[in-house]
């Protein structure tokens, strides 16, 4: 199952996202190695920001996380610039969301999409952040679509108890 979401079909960037990746003479580009640490500090500087409600802050630090894994894609390394895409893209739309940008989360969170693998639990974990943002909007239907998506994805990525806490979602209907 692939959820088609409004919007979906939008590349980087997309409508209302500043966010371009071009390859670029970062760090990225001149040492992967260098971007992996980076990519980690920043992973946990922005965690640090979100254990404390500073919304903005761990916007910030999420999208700088965001901007380096384009450029590292772009740059050629594909495989750390993807994970790191989808991370990042997943963790910038849960802060979106918990700072009251709801619209701002589902956005990124479609884009991220995009760039997720099919069926890796990393697309299963972003279509249900999407759910959740969704459900943030008023979107019911598109939250549970969300979630069963989310759950088929995990299924065949082999993550039992994954699937079981989306299904428990969709029970609940957590409105």
């Amino acid at each position: 199952m692939t959820l088609r979401m409004p919007g979906s079909g939008c590349s980087w960037p997309c409508a209302g996202c500043a966010m371009t990746f071009q390859p670029t003479l970062t760090v990225a580009a001149a040492s992967p190695g260098s971007a992996f640490w980076l990519l980690q500090e920043l992973e946990v500087e922005a965690a640090a920001a979100m254990a404390g409600r500073k919304w903005p802050l761990a916007i910030a630090k999420l999208r700088e996380g965001l901007r380096l894994a384009g450029d590292l894609a772009a740059a050629g390394e594909t495989e750390l610039g993807s994970a790191a895409l989808t991370a990042f893209g997943r963790k910038l739309g849960e802060a979106y969301r918990r700072g009251d940008a709801a619209q701002e989360s589902f956005d990124v969170l479609v884009m991220a999409l995009e760039r997720a693998p099919e069926a890796e639990l990393s697309r299963a974990l972003l279509l249900e952040e999407l759910g959740l943002s969704a459900l943030a909007l008023g979107r019911h239907g598109d939250a549970i679509g969300a979630w069963l998506d989310a759950a088929e994805v995990a299924r065949v990525a082999g993550n039992a108890a994954v699937e079981k806490r989306l299904l428990g979602r969709i029970e609940g209907d957590t409105r």
